[in-house]
């Protein structure tokens, strides 16, 4: 707006719909009553509106003079979208001010209730720089109370630097009114305090020409809390840098391990592999000669032998059954550990099957004294379909492992129907029980390793390499 558009109009020109619509209360309620507000007085944060109806930012602070019966309220405003353009407003107002003084008394008054409730130090100096207003956020930002530093020279604000040259570079401006880098300017700064401590400031000054004088106005804001919070992110920032830094490092040890750890563990899989490979080969190598052994001992036993040749053959063809037995374990074994082992799904008689694995057993040398039991009920399936041979593996040497650690009482197989599942198969339990010394409970846990023996001492009188289970 320009003056003549606003002179004479109500304030709520100025303030957008939501606040013009209550500002009238409130004034006419604040001269009546002269109750407190947080307007007058105070410095506060609010809107406001454009000729153009757009809105901005705005710092205000109103300020009161009783001039007679009348109350004349001055607002100063700062326009919180740039501090240049608050500093042009800063000193339209001051030209304003000025040009509406029509009493030294009344421009006096204004003056210093405008200056004293700004936020940010207001100094204002002669051509000759001398200090001639000091205002209240002033005092509180240098310890300076007005009556040390009106009349004394500006450089008494500086420190010893700076102040050594601003005399020189202040007369030079006045005599040639050549531009600086400091009138019209907002620059980072530093000042001095009264107890000689240095501050980081936020500097603009402003020039009035008021004929053949020129007076100079300095709006100081103490930069301390802002600069220690960049040097604080500053060094926040540094912080997250090493540590980045620090976890690339620790990322390229770790792929370095990975790929060490991955380089060995393709080591180990093809040393288990040759391993699995060698075990698979000689297990096949050494069972056919034994095949021959005991198919040869067979042939031998069909002649004619007298009790103590037919004795050493039998001797002969059991421990080639029990080698062959254990030539058998170990090529499963390598299979197992390269992944190779493959189960067939084939119908077969699990009855069948339960009851040659227990005749098998049933001719076994150490198997006297023993009851070998079969217990399948009759409405259990007899067909199913499965692995036989694993199936057959598994249970003699389970049946095995009771015969050898009974020594009297009995040897039970028991098949069971554990009902029928969703899909209409049966759910069938094999299980092999004895009443021999038993595995005490805290070598449970172990069975399944690998070779494992509950009584590993050299006098135990059970033997085996744990390969079965």
């Amino acid at each position: 707006y320009s003056a003549d558009e606003v002179i004479g109009q109500r304030v709520e020109i100025l303030m957008p719909a939501s606040i013009g619509v209550s500002h009238p209360q409130s004034v006419n309620q604040y001269v009546e009553t002269g109750r407190a507000t947080t307007v007058v007085g105070q410095i506060r944060d609010d809107i406001a509106k454009r000729k153009d109806g757009s809105e901005f930012p705005i710092q205000l602070s109103v300020s009161e003079v009783n001039d007679g019966d009348r109350r004349i309220f001055t607002g100063i405003i700062r326009d919180m979208t740039a501090i240049k353009e608050a500093e042009r407003g800063l000193a339209r107002q001051a030209e304003e001010l000025r040009a509406a003084n029509q009493t030294l008394e009344l421009h006096t008054n204004r003056l210093t209730a405008i200056l004293n409730t700004a936020a940010d130090a207001i100094i204002g100096i002669s051509e000759r720089g001398i200090i001639e207003h000091f205002n209240a956020a002033a005092v509180k930002m240098f310890g300076y109370e007005p009556g040390d530093v009106i009349g004394q020279r500006v450089e008494i604000l500086m420190p010893g630097s700076t102040a050594e040259a601003h005399p020189e570079s202040l007369n030079q401006y006045v005599k040639t009114g050549r531009a600086t880098t400091v009138v019209g300017q907002v620059r980072d700064d530093i000042a001095q305090r009264k107890d000689g401590t240095e501050f980081p400031i936020q500097l603009a000054v402003s020039e009035v020409v008021d004929g053949e004088h020129r007076t100079f106005t300095g709006i100081v804001r103490d930069m301390t809390s802002i600069k220690t919070a960049e040097r604080e992110l500053l060094a926040r920032e540094q912080q997250l840098s090493e540590q980045a830094t620090k976890l690339q490092e620790s990322n390229t040890r770790l792929e370095w391990a990975v790929s060490e750890a991955e380089e060995l563990a393709e080591q180990a899989n093809s040393a288990a592999a040759t391993k699995a490979d060698f075990l698979a080969t000689m297990s096949h190598e050494i069972r056919t000669p034994m095949n021959g052994v005991i198919g040869m001992t067979g042939l031998l036993l069909g002649t004619e032998l007298d009790e103590e040749q037919s004795q050493y053959a039998n001797a002969i063809r059991s421990s080639g059954e029990a080698l062959l037995s254990l030539i058998n374990d170990i090529l499963d074994f390598s299979k197992i550990e390269s992944g190779h082992v493959e189960f067939e799904s084939a119908p077969f008689s699990l009855r069948d099957t339960i009851y040659e694995i227990s005749e098998l057993l049933s001719h076994r040398e150490d198997v006297s004294g023993l009851d070998l039991v079969v217990r399948y009920p009759s409405h259990v399936p007899h067909q199913v379909v499965g692995d036989a041979g694993r199936l057959r593996q598994i249970l003699l040497n389970l049946g095995s492992n009771a015969i050898k650690f009974t020594a009297a009482g009995h040897v039970v197989f028991s098949v069971d129907d554990m009902g029928e599942r969703a899909d209409g198969a049966h759910y069938l339990r094999v299980s092999v029980s004895d009443t021999g010394l038993g595995i005490p409970a805290d070598r449970l846990d172990a069975i399944f390793e690998e070779f494992p023996q509950v009584d590993a001492s050299t006098t135990r009188t059970h033997g085996g390499t744990g390969l079965g289970l």
